[in-house]
């Protein structure tokens, strides 16, 4: 089976940095929370280890 994945071009993450930034300047929330940068974070590394060894791995995701 083949699921097309849709390409995301470097405009969208410029604009996520852009809108981050702007967070930190004007004193306003993160418009992605930290704890949600966090588990994604240990998902993506879970995912490396993975294909690292060839197999499946544990995941710890860290409290906050």
């Amino acid at each position: 089976t083949h699921i097309p994945v849709k390409q995301h071009s470097v405009k969208i993450f410029a604009e996520k940095v852009k809108d981050f930034v702007g967070a930190i300047q004007e004193g306003r929330p993160a418009p992605i929370p930290g704890s949600q940068i966090v588990r994604n974070q240990a998902i993506i590394d879970g995912i490396l280890r993975s294909a690292s060894i060839g197999r499946e791995v544990e995941i710890e995701i860290p409290e906050l």
